[in-house]
């Protein structure tokens, strides 16, 4: 799981390079998805590695939902026929290889990436998604929350530590809006862990620390 979680938390805001949402932090007013728009991108370094296509979709899954809770209709109101679309290819391909390099991958080169529609992609995982048992859907399940898990944690604890703040407040689940989920109230009474949430805009995440052992929990 190690290498795809890296890929996870490495890539998941290459998206951010897309003409659009460039455009928008300078005051456009065009809706840019930069989770989805990397897809194709994070997409194509998965099909360059020997892993497990099912454990693929979900780093797929995960990229696509780290602002966002994951469901059917996840990104419906985008244009299928979106494309990434950055101004310098050359520089961005340089981030890759940079950021390859740095999770310990050989740069494969992303030349596909351009020509592949956004939403395809995270279709395609989707309706690829068909867990063989209940015991492969549960495990299924606990491994795309562990990526995520990693991935908006780190994310989170990323722009904290920019930001200047690094408070991590103990989780309490009578303070959820809604009734935890069977890992969730699982993992919060594994001995020797301490619970905490992660205040983000879209998505308050659980996370219980034990001594080699971490589980994510994920509200949405």
């Amino acid at each position: 799981m190690h290498r795809p979680i890296k890929i996870a938390c490495a890539f998941h805001d290459i998206g951010k390079a897309d003409r659009r949402f460039q455009d928008r932090l300078r005051g456009g007013q065009a809706r840019a998805f930069h989770p989805l728009l990397g897809l194709p991108v994070v997409n194509e370094i998965l099909n360059s590695l020997a892993i497990d296509d099912e454990i693929k979709r979900l780093v797929i899954f995960a990229v696509a939902s780290h602002h966002t809770p994951l469901h059917q209709e996840l990104y419906a109101q985008a244009d299928p026929s979106q494309v990434l679309d950055v101004q310098d290819k050359n520089h961005l391909e340089h981030i890759v290889n940079e950021l390859e390099n740095q999770i310990g991958l050989t740069p494969a080169g992303i030349n596909a990436s351009y020509n592949n529609e956004c939403l395809t992609v995270l279709d395609l995982a989707r309706g690829n998604f068909f867990p063989a048992s209940d015991p492969e859907g549960r495990m299924r399940r606990e491994q795309f929350v562990t990526i995520q898990g990693i991935l908006i944690t780190a994310d989170w604890l990323a722009s904290s530590q920019e930001a200047g703040r690094m408070q991590i407040p103990p989780l309490n689940f009578q303070q959820f809006p809604f009734q935890p989920y069977d890992y969730q109230t699982e993992a919060g009474t594994f001995s020797g862990g301490r619970p905490i949430t992660a205040p983000f805009s879209e998505i308050t995440i659980g996370l219980s620390i034990n001594t080699g052992f971490s589980v994510m929990m994920f509200t949405h």
